[in-house]
């Protein structure tokens, strides 16, 4: 698969997001009276020659003459192993669509070409997607009453980057659509920075955040892209520090927005970077002493090392273990110090060395962290895995430099103050590289069971996290897995569907020192 990635590198920079209004309209149905409705089947393409002639006239309008040659190549391969008698015009220009996100990064992108070399691609997802996502962003708000996340945006994202059957993206929305209420008006408007800026953390103005994000990405013409970093790095108080609240779920929408080139993704991050903004959070990543040199710059997991033996942070969790009681650690002074000391001493001089680095710590973290013999995965500690692939993909649009800077110190932050509140389990990497891959389980393998079992919807296959951590394994994966670390992504991923029963560590639902965690102190 290795040649079929190399010309990637060379694409240029995609164009801006021309991608429509976030205030949608319901797209048009064969019953004018009904609200979104599924995506109808498209014409079919009788030859495969169409295909190829299709395919070459939108890679040059897209690429240009140039860029055509390793792509095309690329791509006539896939397209001559796709089910050409199945095959619909729309599924086509999807997998065209597809090759034109791949230019958004200046990283390499070679994880989703092999992807697609495993899995040929499913008729009308991304319609699918696209109708359901509408869908629920007009209805459902993104924080309900009890303060549950709406979480179809990112399960349909998950779906879609695992190339799943329209029907299961179908499936996934009617499971969750009842338990989620339609969106409460705002007390008032959000107009301009002034106004913005005075209501961040109020949950009522959701509605109102989402109004006014969606007005500028008009004045932006719909390039979303734009339109994050207007909002994440200016302003009196920049967004980009609300990324890491909920555990970096803000985080999370915004790297699938950019995968996916989705306006709605873009600005539902921005309105809950807006409305989950968590004040301790945005005080620790910009105290003053970040601005000072470190004493000593370290990588992750020497950095964690010495926490996990920091008398700071003991008896600091008096409350319980769960990142739900963060605030333990936000109010106990001498374990604030500890923390941003922590976040100075990370060596961000060097991203390109230090993502590897997190992406092996995360999964080290979610996979060999329990009692020996006994395996368990813990919620929040998986969630780790998630930040480092949203850090690797946010990455790609900002600028060298201090931009950087914030967004990996903050990801790290999710690191320590995770660990800290999961009560500093003990990190045993024989746990999971003593583990004995058999024959035969690659990724390949790994994909196969989502294809095989993944349909019905049920068990893990309907646990929006636990498809999230499945398809983020194995982008760092591809990504990072070599002959340094061992194939821990894989290893990770062969763990998690082998032994992965239900999440623990979740405090007072069953989590702390009886959660599975091997808890050291």
């Amino acid at each position: 698969m290795g040649w079929a990635c190399r010309d990637i590198d060379r694409l240029p920079r995609p164009p801006p997001d021309r991608s429509p209004a976030i205030i949608p309209r319901p797209p048009s149905s064969t019953n004018p009276g009904s609200s979104v409705t599924d995506v109808d089947e498209s014409p079919r393409i009788p030859r495969t020659l169409h295909h190829g002639v299709l395919v070459f006239a939108m890679l040059r309008e897209e690429l240009g003459n140039r860029h055509l040659g390793g792509t095309v190549r690329y791509l006539g391969v896939a397209i001559l192993r796709m089910d050409i008698k199945g095959s619909s015009v729309s599924s086509v220009m999807g997998f065209v669509s597809a090759a034109s996100v791949f230019r958004i990064s200046r990283y390499r992108y070679p994880s989703h070409i092999c992807l697609f070399s495993i899995k040929m691609g499913q008729q009308n997802s991304r319609p699918v997607f696209d109708s359901k996502l509408t869908k629920s962003h007009v209805e459902h708000a993104l924080i309900q009453q009890d303060g549950r996340h709406n979480d179809i945006p990112t399960v349909l994202a998950t779906l879609l980057f695992l190339d799943a059957s329209p029907e299961m993206l179908k499936h996934a929305y009617r499971c969750r659509k009842d338990s989620l209420h339609t969106w409460t008006p705002s007390p008032g408007s959000i107009t301009d920075e002034a106004t913005k800026t005075a209501l961040l953390g109020d949950k009522r103005f959701q509605r109102a955040f989402m109004t006014y994000f969606s007005l500028l990405n008009n004045q932006y013409n719909s390039n979303s892209t734009a339109l994050a970093l207007s909002q994440l790095f200016s302003g009196p108080i920049p967004l980009v520090y609300g990324l890491f609240s909920s555990l970096g779920l803000p985080l999370t929408f915004l790297s699938d927005g950019i995968e996916l080139r989705s306006a709605i993704l873009v600005a539902q991050s921005l309105t809950l970077s807006a409305v989950d903004w968590q004040p301790g959070i945005y005080d620790l990543l910009t105290s003053s002493q970040l601005a000072r040199p470190a004493s000593e710059l370290l990588g992750p997991e020497e950095l964690l090392r010495r926490v996990a033996y920091d008398g700071r942070f003991s008896g600091v969790m008096k409350g319980g273990a769960g990142y739900h009681n963060i605030s333990q650690i936000l109010s106990n002074s001498s374990a604030r110090t500890a923390v941003v000391e922590y976040v100075q001493q990370l060596d961000c001089r060097n991203l390109s060395l230090l993502l590897p680095q997190l992406a092996s710590l995360s999964v080290l973290l979610l996979t060999a962290t329990h009692k020996p013999e006994r395996p368990a995965f813990d919620f929040y500690l998986a969630h780790l895995v998630t930040a480092v692939n949203s850090l690797r993909v946010v990455l790609s649009i900002l600028e060298e430099g201090t931009q950087r800077v914030v967004v990996a110190r903050g990801v790290w932050l999710l690191f320590v103050l995770v660990y800290v509140t999961q009560l500093r389990p003990v990190v045993d990497g024989e746990l999971l590289m003593g583990m004995e891959l058999q024959e035969g389980h690659d990724w390949r393998a790994v994909y196969d069971v989502f294809c095989n079992e993944g349909g019905t919807g049920q068990g893990r296959w309907g646990n929006g996290p636990w498809l999230r951590v499945m398809r983020t394994l194995f982008e760092l994966g591809r990504e990072f897995d070599g002959e340094g670390n061992g194939g821990v992504c894989l290893r990770g991923a062969w763990k998690m569907v082998g032994y992965w029963s239900g999440w623990t560590g979740l405090g007072g639902e069953g989590g702390g020192r009886d959660g599975g965690l091997n808890i050291r102190l």
